[in-house]
């Protein structure tokens, strides 16, 4: 009979210290947020890279030109040649293989700068990654998150309510005071880093 009121309160005391447990706060989790976009708008890096990808598009464009040139001038010659006569029919050949060629070396041409275009952002990616978690590790944050906020138009007449559903389910974080945005430390990070490399070509 006695054994009871000590199982109560044996039971009452472990009750109290399981609350009391459960009612400690967990160990919180600071965070942080980038925004890629702007990081890479000020990557010195990112920069030079697209520089130079347009220096590429552009030799594309003028070797691109020169050929057409070429079959415009072999088309030119062709007509000036008496009909029929072997000399045109060889001018014609070779007009037809200069197209073909043209044409070949414009799809390996485009690919490869498409490939170049791809590894640069991939690489540019990784070092934003990387820069975002020493930045992190510096100043003590568990996690980062990525700021994107596509800008909703103020014109939506030509928008149907599910891209604007998805415009802002796009939107993250939804409020963010940017008092844990490291952005600007980011940046920072990068173009120093890039900056004292002994090669700094794209």
């Amino acid at each position: 009979m006695r054994t009871r009121p000590l199982v109560a309160v044996a039971s009452l005391m472990l009750a109290i210290g399981i609350s009391g447990a459960l009612a400690q706060p967990a160990e919180s989790v600071k965070m942080a947020t980038v925004n890629p976009a702007k990081i890479l708008e000020g990557m010195k890096e990112a920069r030079d890279a697209q520089d130079f990808i347009n220096q590429e598009v552009s030799k594309l464009r003028d070797a691109e030109k020169n050929k057409r040139q070429e079959l415009v001038d072999l088309e030119g010659r062709a007509k000036l040649v008496e009909p029929g006569t072997p000399q045109q029919q060889q001018l014609i050949d070779e007009h037809l293989r200069k197209s073909i060629e043209l044409e070949t070396w414009l799809r390996i041409s485009n690919a490869n700068l498409q490939r170049l275009q791809k590894q640069k952002l991939i690489e540019l990616y990784e070092k934003i990654r990387t820069a975002a978690e020493k930045v992190a590790v510096k100043r003590g944050y568990d996690l980062v998150l990525t700021e994107q906020v596509p800008e909703i138009p103020k014109n939506l007449g030509d928008m149907n309510p599910d891209q604007i559903k998805l415009l802002i389910l796009q939107r993250n974080p939804v409020y963010n005071n940017l008092k844990a945005d490291i952005t600007s430390q980011v940046v920072l990070e990068l173009n120093t880093e890039y900056l004292t490399r002994p090669t700094t070509r794209p």
